[in-house]
């Protein structure tokens, strides 16, 4: 069992189907990824994870955005629930795509600092 995905496309006809209850954005998220890792049921599992919480996070924001950040409460105005969910639900997805290993591809630093230089003195 490896850590991390193998970046290879699956073989043909073998990538998962994409999960029927996610949403648009966790449906695109389920076949990108899918389509660029060869995944084994365990990476499956954690994706699914992290676009099950991509979805809530569109859903609270959508609940935000219709209600105002703040809504009235029996006190006076609260800050809307749907702000404490979107920050849980976005710290998951990241958390299961770092699990993943899916973050980025990491660029040599020596190539870093050249680009930074090259950006500052070829204007």
């Amino acid at each position: 069992m490896s850590s991390e995905p193998a970046r290879l496309p699956p073989p043909k006809g073998t990538a998962p189907a994409t999960p029927k209850h996610l949403r648009t954005d966790g449906r695109r998220l389920w076949r990108r990824v899918t389509a660029e890792y060869h995944l084994e049921a365990h990476h499956e599992a954690v994706l699914l994870a992290a676009c099950e919480s991509g979805d809530r996070v569109r859903e609270a924001q959508a609940a935000v955005k219709k209600d105002g950040a703040y809504i009235e409460g029996r006190f006076g105005l609260k800050a809307h629930p749907a702000l404490a969910v979107e920050r849980d639900s976005r710290l998951a997805m990241l958390r299961a795509l770092r699990e993943l290993g899916l973050d980025y591809t990491a660029v040599p630093a020596t190539q870093r600092t050249s680009a930074a230089r090259d950006a500052r003195w070829n204007r």
